[in-house]
């Protein structure tokens, strides 16, 4: 039985099998034996090992040629986890060529640059489906450009908004979100060639080349100084994950409020065999949201613990670089679960139009106290016009009045507006500002940044 994201029960709700995949055992490991062919066959074009040996290198650099349970106990019996993995190899070489395997390189160039080839395929996935989420907000945010709503701040009804505009704010996160993943690819998809403390001196005279060659063969990015110690690049990663669990909290988070009885305004979209209590049979939990809030805490704590290992000590520091071994896969597989929920949950969001409009006016125009305080404004003045009407709110409060009624009958307002626009300034559908053009800019914005942005390539 498996335990944490690889548990046999549990695994499909905390993480995928996409990115199961990507930071499996037999994953890691062919990772790694990418890194070392990119080495044999750099050094052979360089004249620095015989070109025979690159071929026999080459040839058995696959993973399903090394017994995975042997090289495991191995690992335990050395603790030491690059080891085993180039005896293993230089035995499936031959003796002959075995010598040139693994060649000027240390450990940790292998297992850096080969996690940097996992996390390629990895932020492809999250990536992907960020612009899908970000896309689908966009669409909700067009449709509901005018769909008003009760905008609330401090739990309480402020003033009124359209959903248009909620979504907008998720497209407008997002689309950050998905620059900056792109944006990083060069910096954290980096290959590390620079031997045992840095200086290079195991590859030899040529040790630039060998370096730009492996960079260049694993397509990844050529740093000019060692990595072993400076962990800024992992940091990053943490703090897109972070970021990425925010947003998707945020707005996972909110459709659970609002698909609560009380709300009933939106509705994620219901999974098939979905239960929604094993006791009582009418409940529809927002499982899908839940389960992604659940996600979204577990990455904001793997992410601190990548923030907080930055310090290693001298030129290389097992003790804490070993941390990321096992983080960076469990913050990527339960990252990138929760990047295509996200997506999941937008693309299937259902939105009840005519709850919105009930709530909106559940509390009998007063939602609109402000638009008719601004009329008054020209009047009476704004502070004297914001007391008023706080007096007027709290009377209907008491006499459980509409305020409507209430703001009609008084004759401090009355006496300078009609009832006709007494109405018209409670009308939620007149104060939704500027609301649905904020939602179609946001739409321009988005088309034009998806034609311009990079993406991490394969």
């Amino acid at each position: 039985m498996g335990v944490g994201l690889d548990d046999d029960l549990l695994r499909d709700f905390f993480g995928n099998a996409e990115q199961r995949a990507i930071f499996d055992g037999p994953q890691r490991l062919q990772g790694w034996l990418d890194v070392e062919r990119a080495l044999a066959q750099t050094q052979a074009e360089l004249g620095i090992i015989p070109a025979e040996a690159a071929q026999r290198i080459s040839a058995h650099c696959q993973s399903d040629l090394i017994d995975i349970n042997q090289l495991r106990q191995h690992v335990s019996a050395t603790q030491h986890p690059i080891v085993p993995m180039v005896n293993a190899l230089e035995k499936l070489v031959g003796t002959e060529f075995g010598q040139f395997v693994h060649y000027g390189a240390t450990s940790q160039d292998i297992m850096d640059s080969g996690q940097a080839l996992q996390l390629r395929q990895s932020l492809q996935g999250i990536e992907r489906d960020v612009a899908a989420a970000t896309k689908a907000a966009a669409s909700l945010a067009l449709k509901h450009r005018n769909t008003t709503q009760v905008g609330r701040t401090h739990g309480q009804h402020a003033v009124p908004i359209s959903f248009g505009l909620k979504a907008a704010t998720w497209v407008d996160e997002l689309q950050r979100l998905h620059t900056r993943i792109a944006e990083s690819r060069d910096r954290i998809l980096t290959v590390q060639i620079f031997g045992a403390a840095g200086s290079m001196a195991g590859y030899g005279d040529r040790a630039f080349e060998v370096k730009a060659g492996v960079a260049s063969r694993l397509g990844l990015t050529e740093p000019v100084a060692p990595w072993h110690a400076t962990r800024d690049r992992i940091a990053e990663l943490g703090c897109l994950m972070a970021l990425l669990a925010g947003v998707s909290e945020r707005i996972a988070a909110e459709v659970i409020r609002l698909q609560s009885t009380e709300f009933g305004e939106l509705v994620e979209p219901l999974q098939p065999g979905h239960i929604g209590s094993s006791t009582m049979p009418h409940k529809r939990n927002p499982h899908l949201s839940e389960g992604i809030v659940a996600k979204a805490r577990i990455a904001q704590s793997l992410s601190a613990g990548l923030l907080r290992n930055g310090a290693h000590q001298h030129e290389r520091d097992m003790g804490a670089w070993a941390v990321e071994w096992l983080t960076v896969p469990e913050l990527m597989v339960g990252s990138g679960a929760m990047a295509a929920d996200l997506n999941h949950l937008l693309e299937g969001l259902q939105v009840n139009v005519e709850r919105m409009r009930r709530n909106v006016g559940i509390t009998g125009g007063q939602v609109n106290a402000e638009s008719l305080m601004m009329i008054l404004d020209s009047s009476i003045g704004r502070d004297h016009a914001h007391h008023l009407l706080v007096e007027l709110t709290r009377s209907a409060d008491l006499r459980n009045l509409n305020f409507s009624e209430v703001a009609t009958a008084d004759e401090r307002v009355a006496s300078h507006l009609s009832r006709d626009q007494i109405m018209k300034a409670l009308d939620p559908t007149q104060y939704l500002g500027f609301a649905p053009e904020v939602a179609d800019r946001i739409s321009r914005a988005l088309t034009a940044d998806a034609e311009d942005r990079p993406s991490i390539s394969p």
